[in-house]
This record gives structure tokens, sequence and C-alpha cells, in this order.
């Protein structure tokens, strides 16, 4: 199925399969259903389902055996779509003005391939009316959003959104899939332009991949509270770089009328996650939590619960096996004015900071008060070079605290205030003005405020255990006992075998030592001699007290104890 330029009907926002309540009419709109085998959506055509009037929206169901896509922008500025919306003003300078009360629709998506690409979007909204937003579910082994329409500044995007003076929270965007791909400033956005909370993002993958200026947001713009970001992630999480076009398609949406800006696009050029509140703001940030085997935050990327209004900041919760920021990766729970958030990291292998990443709860970045936020880290190693820092410092207010547990850390130095006095000879106190890597939790203007460090490190030696080899090495000459036959001198010559002895008394005989039998059986016995006859003198029989051998192996019993032979042997030998 393609839908291709189809112009909307007076009233709607979009053109192609629509179902609305008109301006001042009562009743629930309809719902939309699509199933098909594959499914295109191009040239700023939509599938909408909303309401104007007393009503709720209606539902949008796409079932698609194979794709599901929506491309592009028109010239006129409609973008290739899916709307359910409940909303009270619509393009007023066109005369089009609703009056409506009533909850957002879901829509929801089944395909083994979703993709929104050059400013696609997909809308749940609820704007000034008394009614909750909808909700946005994708299911599906890939989905991808790419790019935007850089003329009208919008990128392609999936957003919930509650605006104007209602208290409602906003929806929630809702996708499973096996690989999640957001990249060129496209976004997933569930916000609060009113006094409601945000929606919540909910991500179930094997694999996110956020790259060039791709985000995952959830922001407050008035008293509520931004939404949570909760992501699983099997295999990896990456977050790499930034959106080139960033600042061209923000100087585009500043020309645009506001109904069309009013609508929360990229809130930085990062790749990344955000769940932040915006200037104005009283609410508080959210909490992003991720689990994942891997994540790598890179090249400007960011996973940020900062607070740039009046509000605290959120909370950083990550469980991973591996974690590293590089060439400024960063996780950020920092304040413009209030309390600065947490960040909570357990890792079970490493974690690696390089080129000057940042792990940073620090309050008062606007010069004003509030507390540094908290840090735990529980890892077995933590590496940071290339001035990488842990800050949880504060401006006004008292530092934060930071608790760490590692089996090693490297490269990270411990800066008190003082220290930071010395080594920068600056009123900046900020660790990250120096080229080493640090931790610091400290007051910018009062030294009776710093905060607590906490540092737990077993520090184990690698060569501890290693038996150590003596310096003087034994001659084996002096080993050797010359006197053979002198039995007083209890010399002995012992072979153990492979295996052999333990190195030192303390140690454990090794796994694979042998047991060599030297004895001759029975049926290898050399050739025996002729028997020799002895003659013997019954009446000179005396107590035997010694023994000897001869060259030919043959024992003789003595009358005169061995212990008192002098030097030579061969005199007892006959």
């Amino acid at each position: 199925m393609v839908l291709n330029g189809i112009r909307p009907p007076r009233g709607a926002s979009v053109g192609g399969i629509v179902s609305f309540v008109r301006d001042g009419a009562i009743g629930n709109g309809g719902n939309v259903t699509i199933n098909t085998g594959s499914l295109l959506v191009k040239d700023g055509t939509g599938i909408s389902a909303e309401s104007f009037g007393q009503g709720n929206a209606g539902n949008i169901t796409i079932n698609a055996r194979e794709t599901a896509a929506w491309d592009g922008t028109t010239r006129d500025g409609f973008f290739s779509s899916a709307t359910s919306s409940v909303q009270r003003l619509l393009f007023p300078e066109f005369g089009f003005i609703g009056n409506a009360a009533g909850n957002g629709g879901t829509i929801a998506v089944t395909a083994k391939h979703v993709s929104l690409t050059n400013g696609a979007r997909f809308d749940a909204r609820i704007d000034d009316a008394p009614g909750q937003a909808g909700n946005i579910i994708i299911r599906a082994e890939t989905v991808t959003l790419s790019g935007a329409n850089l003329e009208y500044g919008n990128a392609s995007s999936l957003i919930t959104t509650t605006a104007g003076n209602t208290t409602a929270p906003g929806g929630e965007i809702n996708i499973f899939a096996d690989r999640l791909q957001i990249s060129d400033g496209a976004l997933l956005n569930a916000t609060s332009q009113g006094n409601g909370r945000g929606g919540d993002i909910h991500i179930s993958v094997n694999t996110l991949e956020l790259q060039t200026g791709g985000e995952l947001v959830t922001s407050a713009f008035g008293q509520g509270n931004a939404g949570d970001i909760l992501v699983t992630a099997k295999d990896q999480i990456q977050i790499v770089g930034s959106d080139p076009n960033f600042l061209r398609r923000q100087q585009a949406i500043a020309q645009l009328p506001p109904t069309f800006s009013a609508i929360a696009e990229s809130v930085s050029a990062s790749s990344g996650l955000f769940a932040n509140t915006e200037v104005g703001s009283t609410g508080q940030g959210g909490v992003i939590s991720l689990k994942t085997n891997n994540l790598l935050v890179q090249d400007s990327g960011q996973i940020s619960v900062s607070s740039q209004g009046a509000g605290i900041a959120g909370e950083i919760d990550i469980q991973a096996n591996a974690i590293q920021l590089n060439n400024q990766g960063q996780l950020i729970a920092e304040t413009v004015s209030g309390n600065g958030g947490n960040i909570n990291l357990q890792v079970r292998d490493i974690l690696l900071l390089r080129r000057n990443s940042l792990i940073s709860a620090t309050a008062g970045t606007n010069l004003a008060g509030g507390d540094g936020g908290n840090i735990m880290i529980n890892a077995p190693f933590i590496v940071a070079n290339q001035n990488s820092d842990i800050v949880a410092n504060a401006f006004n207010g008292q530092g934060g605290r930071i608790d760490i547990t590692a089996t090693n850390i490297f490269e990270l130095t411990v800066r008190s205030r003082e220290d930071l006095q010395t080594s920068l000879n600056s009123p900046v106190l900020d660790p990250r003005l120096l080229p080493t890597s640090d931790i610091s939790a400290i007051s910018q203007t009062n030294p009776n405020l710093n905060g607590i460090i906490t540092i737990n490190a077993l520090n184990i030696d690698p060569t501890q255990g290693v038996a150590e080899l003596p310096i003087d090495l034994v001659d084996a000459t002096q080993q050797i006992n010359q006197q053979l036959c002198n039995i007083s001198q209890k010399s002995s010559f012992i072979i153990t075998g492979r295996g052999g002895l333990p190195e030192t008394p303390s140690a454990t005989l090794k796994p694979d030592a042998t047991w060599e039998d030297w004895r001759i059986l029975a049926d290898e016995s050399p050739p025996s001699k002729k028997p020799q006859t002895l003659l013997i003198d019954d009446s000179k029989i005396v107590a035997a007290q010694g023994w000897l051998v001869d060259a030919q192996g043959n024992v003789y019993l003595t009358a005169k104890s061995t212990s008192s032979v002098s030097q030579g042997c061969d005199r007892y030998l006959p």
C-alpha cells in the first residue's frame, strides 16, 4: 500500500487516511486499522485519528508483514506521519480553531521493518485539552529513524506531548525490537510543555544505536517533571557523535510560525539520552535506567538527567558488564540552580574513561545555589586517562558525595579544595582545567561545605603470591659427597621422578607428580650366575656386625662393624 501526496481536509492536520471529530462536534473519533504486506507513506501524506471537539481521538493500528515506512516532508511543511491528537487550537492563522476535550488515541505498528526518514513523524498529543495524550507502540525486528527536513527543521521522530494548561501526563513510547537505530538528528521525544508530567520511554532491544545526533528525550518545560527512560539492551548500547546540521535546523525552526515550531525538537546536537527539565521549568529531571552488556558513550555523546530550571536533577542508574566513556563521552546529572542528581553505576568488569570524558553531579553551574549530587560506582577496575574526571561539586552549596568500590583504580587522583587552589592558581576551582584525571567533591565558594569522597579499593598487587627466587645461586659441586663409603657422614641421593618436591615447604605438591618403578620383574631378571659353594667353619661363627657390597653387586656380611672401617673399602672385599 502506498499513500502519496494527499492534501488534508479542512480541520485535519494531515491528508491520506483520516478519522476526526470536527470542532464543535460531540462524540468519539473512529479507529483506523490497516493490514497489508508492506506500507509506504511519503511526500507529506499521513494517517490520522484526531479530535477537535468533545470526544476522544481514535486509535491507529497498522499490521504489515514486511515493511512499514514513512518518508519525507512537503514544500509547504506537511510531513509524512501518523497522528492521534486532541487539540483545542489548530492553525489559528488559517481560521482552524477547536474546543476539544478528550483523550488521545494509541498509534500501534507491527511489522518486520519500520522506518521514519527525512522528517517523517508519529505524533500523539494533547494540546490545551482536559485529557491524556495517547501512546506510541512499535513491534519489529528493526526500527530505524534517520534524517530531517532542513528547510523546516523537523527531524524524523516519535513524539508524545502534553501542552497548554492541562495537568494530564504525556503519553508513553514503547519499542520492542532486535535493533533500534536513531541517527542524523532523529529522535524519540516524550515531553510535557504544560503542567503535567512528561511521558516515559520504554525500549526493549538487543542493540540500541544512537549516532550523529540521534536522541531519546523526555523533557519538561513547565511545572511538571520530566518522564523516565528505561532501556534494556541485551547486547550493547552505543551513543556516538553529534548532529552536523543541528544549528541549521534550529535556525529553520526559529523562522516558523509558533504552531509549527511548538513541538519540541532535539535538546542538543549530541547523540544521547536526556531526561531533562528546560529553562523556566520548576519540575525535576527524570530517571534514566539502562541494563546492557556493553555501554559505549563516545565523541561528545551524553546521558543526562540535568535541570536547566529551578528543579533538582534526576537520576542515572546503569547496570552493565563494561562501560566505556571516550573522547568527551559524558554522564551528567547537573543543575543550574537546584541540587545535583544521582549517578549509580554497577559494573561487572571495567569502567573506562578516556580523552576528556566526564561523570558529573555538579550543582549551581550558573554560579547559583544547590548541593552537589551523589555518585556511586561499583566496578572491579576503574581506569581513567587524558583529563577524564569524576566530580560532584557545588558553587554556593554543599559538595556532593562520591562512593567508589573497586579492586583497582588507575590514574585517578583525589583532589581536595586546597589541592585545586594550589594546582590551578585560579579562582575557578574546576578539575577539568587540569591535564590530569581527577576526583573532586568541593564547594567553589565555601571551604566549610566540601563534600565527601569514600574510596574502597583493594589495590591487589598482581605479583602477590609468586615465590621469590634466591639471589645467590647454589654451587652444585659442593652438594656432592665425595666419601661415598663413609656412612658416618649420612650422605643420600634421592630421585623423585617427574613432578618432584614442592618448591617451598609451604607450597603444595603439583598434581602432575608421577611414580616411577625401577624394579626388575621376574621375567626380566638377568641370567643367573653359577652358584658358588661356601665352606663354613661352625666353630668360628659369630654374629654379623656389618655388610659390604662388591663391584658386582654381591653382598658380604662382616664380623666387624663397617662404621669403624677406614677410608678405603677394598680391604674388606675378596
